[in-house]
Order: C-alpha cells, then structure tokens, then sequence
C-alpha cells in the first residue's frame, strides 16, 4: 500500500523525507519538527528490534499489550504518533522499560532561544 509519503511496506521507506521537501521554505521551523520525529522513528524501530532480536513475535507482543497484531506493526513501522504510555506497554510487553532523560534543547533556528515556563531567562 502506497500513501501520500511513503510505502508502509517497506519499512526502509521513510515519508519523512518526502513530507521535508514538500515543506523547506514553507516553515521555518520545519527541519528541527523533522529531526524529531526521525529521533521518534528511530526510538520505535529500536524497539522493534530488540523484540525480534528477543524472538517474540507480534501476536505475543499485542496478546499482553491488549491490542492487535496490526497495531503492533503499524507501531514498530512508525506509522502512527504513539503516547508515551504506549511505548511504555510495548516495552513491558517484551521485558524491557522505557528510560527518559531531559537534555538542553537544541538552539531554534532563526537564533531564538527556549524560554523555561515559569522562568523569564533565555535558557
């Protein structure tokens, strides 16, 4: 099946890259929303690995997820924006946990800087 940006059957296909070249120019603020999402994807296909790598199949993982085998692929394939808590289930289901870090963001293009809430300095 082939949608607007990419092919779900190949999960070497990334729409990303084409949703990035439709977009250059039209948002400024597009490469960094781009970056973090292949950060996303890369996360979800990581752990796609380890569960193949830990010879669980699909089927297992959405048995103890409570979902559908489908969803599990479409998961792994990094066609949908999962909620932390999902991933956190996924991660469970094949005996892993999802450990989260807060890093300094990035610089914003244009030389803006992040503003902490709550907090009137530039970070």
């Amino acid at each position: 099946m082939t949608a607007r940006y990419g092919n779900i059957d190949d999960p070497e296909s990334d729409s990303l890259e084409d949703l990035h070249a439709d977009r250059l120019g039209a948002d400024p603020g597009i490469d960094q929303l781009v970056s973090a999402a292949r950060e996303r994807r890369a996360f979800l296909r990581m752990m796609a690995d380890e569960r193949r790598s830990l010879g669980i199949s699909q089927s297992m993982v959405a048995k103890r997820m409570g979902t559908s085998q489908p969803f599990v692929s479409r998961f792994e394939h990094a066609l949908l924006d999962p909620q932390m808590s999902t991933e956190d289930r996924y991660a469970a289901a094949i005996g892993r946990q999802v450990a989260r870090t807060l890093v300094p963001s990035r610089p914003r293009q244009g030389g803006l800087e992040a503003v902490v809430p709550g907090s009137s300095k530039p970070e």
